[in-house]
């Protein structure tokens, strides 16, 4: 979870202290669970996102997508540590470490769409009836046809 410096490290009943003290790593993103999918409307909005710096989308190993900010706290000291620990919010104090990704951020997901390229490419392997629908309706809205 997050690293607290020497001076502010108390012992807390939280069950995932002892495996999160000294780490930071998830302080270093935010991530949100978004519908999988399926109309263009949803695809243009992950399009929208995947233009954004530091921004990516993932699909989990239950096959849930998310949206992925790259993005670090700013409660976080010079070092990494937490400087409000104490009174951190509560999904910190909540963060499971089954879902760290400290050691390997690659097992956390089945898919990690960096840009539309990943996200286009992947719609044609994987969901080629649902890539064709989608093409299908930018041609129609391109030649004036409407969708």
């Amino acid at each position: 979870m997050t690293r607290i410096s020497n001076a502010k490290k108390i012992p807390t009943p939280d069950r995932n202290n002892s495996l999160c003290r000294d780490c930071d790593a998830c302080c270093k993103y935010v991530s949100v669970e978004i519908d999988k999918p399926a109309t263009k409307a949803e695809i243009e909005d992950i399009k929208f996102y995947l233009y954004h710096e530091d921004v990516s989308v993932y699909i989990d190993h239950d096959n849930d997508w998310y949206i992925l900010f790259k993005s670090r706290c700013n409660k976080l000291d010079s070092n990494g540590l937490c400087t409000i620990y104490e009174d951190r919010p509560p999904i910190c104090k909540n963060f499971e470490r089954d879902s760290c990704h400290e050691e390997d951020w690659n097992a956390s997901h089945k898919v990690l769409f960096r840009d539309v390229n990943d996200l286009m490419r992947y719609l044609r392997r994987r969901r080629p009836a649902f890539y064709k629908r989608y093409y299908s309706s930018l041609s129609k809205q391109q030649s004036g046809q409407g969708v």
